[in-house]
């Protein structure tokens, strides 16, 4: 069991060999059948000179230990202290003492330091750490990640805990029970932890397959159970849908979006907007409250009180989302109006105040489409039409 007294107790962190001499000198002081050995760093420690190491002692049990535990031998303790990660006291005689191979052993000569005046009055006995993680792949929505995983302290003498050390979005945890030999599968996401859009939306369609049961851990494919909440399963695809918008939106924009999460909804409202204009190469509608409008006309004859105007340009904008910036020209349309006054504001400079209403049944209404570089909204500029029949965005 002390294998590894390294490992087992803390040492001093002298780096230094103990000459046989010194060894052979102290093994006078220990019964027959037992040794020290050098274990490093100017530790020794007692060791049986036979095949055998069997220890006899009393552990000190803590009081929170599961109630259903109940050891029978030290294998049992060494056993749960493996699975559990946690050390028991070694408890000694009244003499201070523990039997090894049927020998009473000082817990004094259980380590020796040869070089250093430190006294051991107390041990332990520490589990190994669990072995080094090792991969694990999940394919499901077409998308296929490698994860690292690694057994995790669980206090059960018939059960074994793992899950994934190396994604802080994705959470895979298995429960593998020995005794009935059957496994636990949780599969869950924290997409505020996402660093990239394109984690975020790979987290969410895993997420989609595993509750859709249509995933593969190590090729293995998990059993086909029909998933009957179909609201969770219209949210989660309509949240892919958003987040694959707001990824085309950045590789439009060369741009690399840090995800915020909880999305604000106006963050959501720009997101809309840039993917109809840049993606989908259209304008979007929006009502608005006006009531006047400044114009400057060398003449104004043909502007009526009464008369229907649509009124067309191209603008520069400054969009935001998620800390970053970006300058856009943008073209245009005022829509749905008739004049109902016109007052002068400045007739050596040609300048007209417009008073606005809305055409009968109708509402005003503005019509924009967002472009990169200023000659793409010049080319568009005449497309009267399709900034009238643009349609509202949809929230």
């Amino acid at each position: 069991m002390f294998s590894n007294f390294k490992k087992a107790f803390k040492s001093n962190e002298v780096s230094q060999n103990i000459p046989e001499e010194i060894i052979e000198s102290l093994n006078k002081e220990l019964p027959e059948g037992f040794q020290y050995a050098n274990i490093g760093e100017g530790v020794c420690a007692i060791n049986s000179v036979e095949d055998k190491f069997d220890l006899s002692a009393k552990i000190e049990m803590p009081s929170d230990l599961p109630s259903d535990f109940k050891p029978s031998t030290i294998q049992d303790v060494m056993e749960f202290a493996y699975r559990s990660q946690r050390r028991f006291k070694i408890i000694p005689n009244e003499n201070g003492c523990i039997n090894i191979n049927g020998k009473e052993i000082n817990v004094n000569d259980i380590i020796k330091y040869p070089f250093e005046k430190i006294i051991n009055n107390e041990l332990f006995i520490s589990p190994r750490p669990f072995d080094n993680p090792f991969c694990l792949s999940i394919e499901g929505n077409y998308i296929k990640k490698n994860f690292l995983i690694q057994r995790q302290p669980y206090e059960d003498m018939n059960k074994s805990f793992f899950k994934n050390v190396n994604n802080e979005s994705i959470n895979l945890k298995y429960l593998i029970d020995e005794k009935i030999k059957s496994m636990k599968i949780n599969f869950s996401i924290d997409i505020e932890k996402a660093k990239s859009i394109n984690e975020v939306i790979e987290s969410l369609k895993l997420y989609y397959a595993f509750i859709k049961k249509d995933m593969k851990i190590n090729g293995i494919k998990l059993s086909e159970i029909e998933n009957k909440n179909n609201k969770e399963n219209e949210n989660i695809l309509k949240t892919i849908d958003f987040w694959e918008e707001v990824y085309s939106v950045e590789k439009k924009l060369n741009a690399s979006f840090n995800p915020r999460i909880p999305i604000k909804r106006n963050d959501a409202y720009v997101i809309k907007k840039l993917y109809r204009s840049l993606i989908e190469k259209k304008p979007y509608k929006e009502y608005i409250d006006m009531n006047e409008i400044e114009i400057v006309a060398e003449k104004i004859g043909d502007i009526k009180i009464g008369s229907q105007l649509e009124i067309t340009s191209i603008q520069q904008s400054k969009i935001e989302f998620s800390e970053d910036k970006f300058e856009l020209f943008d073209i245009v349309g005022l829509f749905g109006f008739q004049i109902s006054d016109i007052k002068i504001v400045n007739k050596e400079k040609n300048k007209y105040k417009l008073l606005i209403e809305p055409i009968k049944d109708e509402k005003i209404y503005m019509s924009t489409q967002h472009f990169i570089k200023l000659e793409e909204a010049q080319d568009h500029i005449k497309d009267i039409e399709k900034l009238k029949n643009a349609d509202l965005i949809v929230m």
